[in-house]
């Protein structure tokens, strides 16, 4: 029985147009057994056994105690010699990736609640089904933001605070002039925070 490969080797010098006879000497079998395999096609290709891990008879039982130490950790190092007295052969590698694999699944990410007090967010609701469009257009609008809105009645900084200090470090880049130095960028961030006017000594300074 020739290989799957050997049989496309032989389908191929006969497509290119090559005899019995020649495909024979190619190959180095006989024009006989050259006809019967074109004859009867290509052999089956054998499907390929799964590799089974020397982790794999013992993944239940580190998932067994991983869920049965929650909310604590054991270390890898530890139930590498628990299962290794159960039989396991391989290194610690092996363990602490399947271990990392139950850990990140057993840390989903939290979910963020947004509440305020009660009837302020049932009152956009109602605004929802009102005939007045509008109104309707500005309540989905408020919805589709509602987090970004909340986060920022909750923070000192907004858009115009940033663009501000933005602007103040533009502001020195100009002035200091390629001197670039981290004395130099403070010093004119100072001066320029206290409006101090340097004119007099400077008529660049503007």
């Amino acid at each position: 029985m020739i290989s799957y490969e050997e049989y496309m080797e032989i389908e191929i010098l006969r497509r290119q147009g090559n005899s019995l006879r020649d495909i024979a000497v190619e190959t180095g079998m006989a024009v006989n057994t050259v006809r019967k395999y074109l004859e009867s096609g290509p052999p089956q290709r054998k499907a390929r056994q799964p590799v089974v891990g020397k982790l794999a008879p013992f993944k239940a039982y580190l998932q067994g105690r991983v869920e049965a130490a929650k909310p604590d950790w054991i270390p890898a190092t530890v139930l590498k010699r628990e299962i290794e007295q159960r039989g396991y052969t391989g290194g610690l590698r092996r363990v602490q990736e399947y271990l990392q694999k139950l850990r990140s699944a057993a840390r989903p990410d939290p979910v963020v609640r947004f509440d305020t007090e009660p009837g302020h967010q049932m009152q956009m609701d109602w605004i929802e089904f009102r005939k007045v469009e509008p109104m309707k257009d500005a309540a989905r609008l408020i919805r589709r933001h509602f987090e970004g809105i909340v986060a920022w009645t909750q923070t000192r900084h907004s858009n115009g605070f940033i663009e501000a200090i933005n602007g103040l470090f533009q502001a020195a880049k100009r002035k200091a002039r390629g001197y670039a130095r981290f004395e130099t960028m403070r010093t004119v961030l100072f001066l320029i925070a206290g409006k101090l006017d340097l004119s007099r000594f400077n008529e660049h300074a503007r």
